[in-house]
């Protein structure tokens, strides 16, 4: 048997009795998005348990301590079964003892690091947020019922970790945490303190640069100052790369913070120094994130400088739905539009009857009608416009925190998969965007 956790797009070989060698699962940089694809794999971290052909026996989300991860493995292989459905009887019928709710919520952990959910299906990712939802409510109810004080102890800290780890900086339990970081330290680990702080910040951050706000930077610059530079240390020696360090954090969310203010010179100084700075790096992607940008502001000069940038994608692949689109909205915003129309005309022409094919075209259809509508005008407040009404923590730990509480009612009654393909599309390209090595 193997068993490959999937964290981010990295799967890594941790069962000694399989000689990883034969089949190249060791080689994370170059198998890691395949095995990814192959598996459908959409949250992470994710636990594949597979027999010695590869096939899929079970799988597993979410990090895990020892003996909860063990208990997710058994259950996946058949070899003990819940006792979950006892428990909750017992919940429903009012028991709140600390001993029971403690272990109530432990195996909520594993009950919802097994559900089944179908990350293409909006009805089922819809009822995986409830659940989840429902149990941090139960947890927090739990946590309010104590001092704070009484939560630093190993299982309470587990508990803690696990129902807070989308948090941000200014939540009352986190915000204690990091007060008592040496005490929650001891009966925890580095790497849950650093995945929760940082975390945390990373959500701070994102509020406060989709709202124009200047602490944006002031939750950066406290990374610097203890305890907090303890957890970035630790977060750099284990992924140099990590998108939740200080530099990246910036790097990041800094367009962002400059588009809230509307501050489109600011924008078009930021990608020419990153353009300047990447060379021949820049990838279609690059170009085509830039060119979406700055298309929003009103002045002519950065609408220009937006139609070379979606040109210049547009000449580095001229088959992807997306830097076509782009491409095309520059060139109506300029009243280009016969052009556009045959832009459009040979990228469908250069595409099959496949079904991959076929779905990028209905796909491209979509984008194209709603670029061609957006390019008659340009808001004026652009803090109105969808990009600014997002959710403040998308993407952040996987599909199921897509969207938050409101919002996911409001996309689901309102152009569902429209919707929900345009925020899925500008989070793959901001990860393009991101794809070059932090300089």
């Amino acid at each position: 048997m193997l068993t490959l956790p999937i964290l981010g797009s990295t799967p890594i070989n941790i069962d000694e009795s399989v000689d990883s060698s034969e089949n190249g699962a060791e080689n994370e940089d170059q198998n890691g998005p395949e095995i990814g694809a192959r598996y459908k794999v959409g949250v992470v971290p994710t636990y594949l348990i597979l027999d010695a052909e590869g096939n899929e026996i079970g799988r597993a989300t979410g990090g895990a301590p020892p003996n909860q991860f063990i208990s997710m493995i058994s259950r996946t292989l058949g070899e003990s079964t819940s006792t979950f459905d006892a428990m909750q009887a017992r919940y429903d019928e009012g028991d709140r003892s600390q001993e029971f709710i403690q272990q109530y919520l432990m195996d909520v952990i594993v009950e919802l690091a097994l559900r089944d959910v179908d990350n293409q299906d909006i009805a089922s990712m819809q009822a995986a947020f409830e659940e989840s939802a429902k149990y941090k409510t139960i947890a927090d109810e739990f946590f309010a019922s104590r001092p704070y004080s009484e939560l630093i102890n190993k299982t309470d800290a587990r508990l803690v970790m696990y129902f807070h780890e989308r948090s941000s900086r200014g939540d009352e339990i986190v915000e204690f945490v990091i007060e008592h970081y040496n005490e929650f330290l001891a009966v925890s680990s580095e790497s849950a303190m650093a995945q929760l702080v940082l975390n945390a910040t990373l959500g701070a951050v994102a509020d406060a640069a989709r709202a124009g706000d200047e602490k944006f930077t002031d939750y950066i610059d406290a990374l610097e100052t203890e305890p907090l530079n303890r957890a970035v240390a630790h977060e750099r020696a284990r992924y140099p790369d990590s998108s939740l360090l200080p530099e990246r954090l910036k790097y990041s969310w800094e367009a962002d913070y400059l588009i809230a203010r509307e501050d489109w010179d600011g924008i078009a100084e930021l990608y020419k120094g990153r353009f300047e700075k990447w060379g021949d790096k820049a990838t279609a992607g690059n170009y085509q994130w830039a060119a979406d940008r700055l298309l929003r502001s009103d002045n002519p000069t950065h609408r220009k400088t937006a139609l070379g940038y979606a040109r210049r994608a547009y000449e580095m692949n001229e088959m992807d739905y997306w830097v076509v689109s782009v491409y095309i909205s520059a060139l109506a915003k300029h009243e280009m539009f016969d052009e556009a129309r045959e832009i459009a005309r040979e990228y469908r022409s250069g595409l099959t009857d496949s079904a991959v094919d076929q779905e990028n075209l209905e796909i491209f259809n979509r984008l194209t009608r709603r670029s061609w509508k957006k390019a008659q005008t340009t808001p004026k407040n652009h803090r109105n416009s969808w990009y600014h009404r997002r959710p403040s923590r998308l993407f952040r730990k996987g599909t199921i925190e897509l969207f938050g509480g409101k919002e996911l009612s409001r996309i689901v009654a309102n152009e569902a998969n429209l919707t929900i393909l345009w925020i899925v599309q500008e989070h793959l390209n901001q990860k393009n965007e991101h794809s070059l090595e932090f300089m």
